[in-house]
């Protein structure tokens, strides 16, 4: 009974000791863990304002008469002039027959398209006789024409395969024909001129390009957005018309006047829709209380942001990238430059750099040669200087 008690106590110190070592051991690791990289990423600076605005473009309110509207086109889709639009209804009976009118239109056009399709092949079979002559007859004078007319031909064959529909395209016409009849001439929203299609529809349509043109004061602003809209009745969608579209926006002076004599900003409207838009600064107007109204515009990403009236932007001023470095990776060295050191296999290596901007606990530096994205910048090591030993 003795020796076993003796037997657990010396297991027990055994097994103290060993923790005690083991802790020992951790703390001494943690305390001669001196070496501590970050790798090097890309960092972009921006000198930028936030602003809120709304876009103005010359648009028109497609309404039905009917109460109800069968859309035809897609949004932001470019509509042809002329084209339809949608197919307006009042009733059930009225949505089923344009709905058909509709599908017999498409069935109507892909039927052509394989008649033409069957004349052009027609002409490519001819084709096929008319080399097999020329090779019988060692006639090589329009070999040529004979070959382009053979290789249409061997094109034509595959899509008239995947096209024959087993449709009487003359039946068809004649029900396209007897339904529009019986619509009466009404049913049909067409386009008077070309445009882009939106389904928003928000009672702002009547101000148009020209209501923003000119050195605008922030009260012109409130005067034209400020109040609540009423949407028409029957109002369905819209069609803008042109390419060009403004964007207006009451800023502080101090950033204002920073456009002044610029032609062009890039705005950010990624809180509004996913992308960057350069823009043209076409006015910038007299300061009111601290305020000025700036009037941008651009022929660019129409179909984008044409259901959206109300846009956030971020007017980019200046912009710049370069690495990403921690504060205290960057040093003074004894002549007076800029430098990190770099990790290089098992030693630091001194860079000089050239700091671009700063930004929280970060630098903006330079990128060049031998500093470049993806390298391991030492944030700290014992002895750091250039050529030492750092890498345990």
């Amino acid at each position: 009974m003795e020796r076993s008690d003796r037997l657990i106590k010396f297991v027990t110190v055994v097994v103290f000791v060993a923790l005690v070592i083991y802790a020992g051991f951790s703390l001494y690791q943690t305390r001669d863990d001196s070496l501590r990289t970050v790798p090097a990423t890309a960092m972009t600076l921006r000198r930028s304002v936030i602003t809120t605005g709304y876009a103005v473009r010359d648009e028109e309110v497609l309404i039905s008469p009917e109460g109800g509207a069968s859309v035809s086109v897609t949004e932001g889709a470019r509509v042809a002039s002329g084209s339809t639009v949608a197919i307006t209804y009042n009733s059930g009976s009225d949505l089923e027959r344009a709905e058909e009118i509709q599908e017999l239109a498409i069935r109507i056009r892909a039927l052509e398209t394989v008649s033409e399709a069957k004349s052009a092949a027609d002409a490519a079979r001819e084709s096929v006789m008319e080399l097999s002559r020329a090779i019988a007859e060692r006639d090589f004078t329009s070999l040529e024409s004979v070959k382009l007319d053979v290789e249409n031909f061997a094109l034509q064959t595959g899509e008239l395969a995947s096209n024959e529909a087993g449709e009487d395209l003359e039946s068809l016409k004649l029900r396209y024909e007897s339904l529009r009849t019986a619509a009466g001439g009404r049913g049909f929203v067409t386009a008077k001129k070309a445009g882009t299609f939106t389904s928003r529809v928000d009672g702002f349509e009547e101000i148009s390009t020209a209501s923003v043109e000119g050195k605008l004061r922030p009260e012109d602003v409130e005067a034209l957005f400020g109040g609540k809209a009423a949407v028409s009745s029957g109002a369905f969608g819209k069609l803008i018309y042109g390419i060009r579209w403004y964007y207006v926006t009451v800023m502080d002076s101090s950033w204002a006047t920073l456009l002044i004599g610029r032609t062009a900003v890039d705005i950010d409207f990624s809180k509004t829709y996913n992308g960057t838009v350069t823009m043209n600064v076409e006015s910038v107007g007299p300061e009111v209380d601290g305020k000025c109204a700036v009037v941008f515009s651009s022929t660019r990403k129409l179909s984008e942001t044409a259901g959206v009236r109300d846009m956030t932007g971020e007017v980019i001023f200046e912009s710049a990238s370069g690495i990403r470095a921690p504060r205290e990776a960057v040093h003074l060295d004894e002549d007076g430059d800029t430098i990190v050191y770099l990790l290089v296999g098992m030693q630091a290596k001194a860079v000089k750099v050239n700091i671009l901007g700063e930004e929280g606990d970060y630098y903006m530096i330079e990128e060049t040669a031998e500093m470049r994205i993806g390298n391991e910048i030492i944030t700290k090591a014992d002895n750091l200087e250039d050529g030492a030993l750092v890498s345990k």
